[in-house]
């Protein structure tokens, strides 16, 4: 795995889940990730796999370039589409937490439950990603290892 990406994170150490948020619904999803907190939308909802990414993705970069390259990545993809649901689904940080969640699906064996698994049970296998890939933001110099606490 890019040394980048540390999936090895747990709640209440490394981000916070707030239940029932107003955020979510607003946005008309059922979760959001930002920072270091997942706001769902439902008390007793699971939470994405993808997600977990997300979350990562806050601590790797840092809340501005993560905050600017969805800015910058779903402006130029509403251009060329003018469709906003498809601009955000093409935003490079959308399409890689995508790809993780269905990478640890089929590496968990097709199964529904695998989805909505804490990261921790997955230590194993989880999918090698590339945040230096295109479209990606240079790491944040002060992104913080699991090991911080929240």
């Amino acid at each position: 795995m890019n040394p980048l990406y540390h999936l090895d994170i747990q709640e209440g150490v490394h981000f916070r889940v707030k239940r029932g948020h107003w955020l979510p619904r607003r946005l008309g999803v059922d979760c959001v990730a930002f920072g270091r907190v997942l706001y769902l939308q439902r008390p007793d909802a699971p939470i994405p796999r993808h997600e977990f990414l997300h979350l990562v993705q806050f601590r790797t970069y840092g809340i501005p370039r993560v905050v600017c390259h969805y800015l910058f990545h779903a402006a130029q993809n509403y251009r060329q589409c003018r469709n906003l649901a498809k601009a955000f689904r093409d935003i490079p940080f959308e399409r890689e937490a995508r790809a993780f969640e269905e990478e640890d699906h089929r590496a968990a064996g097709g199964s529904e439950g695998c989805r909505n698994r804490p990261m921790e049970s997955q230590a194993d296998t989880c999918p090698r990603l590339d945040p230096a890939g295109a479209g990606h933001p240079a790491p944040a110099k002060h992104a913080k290892r699991p090991s911080e606490k929240v």
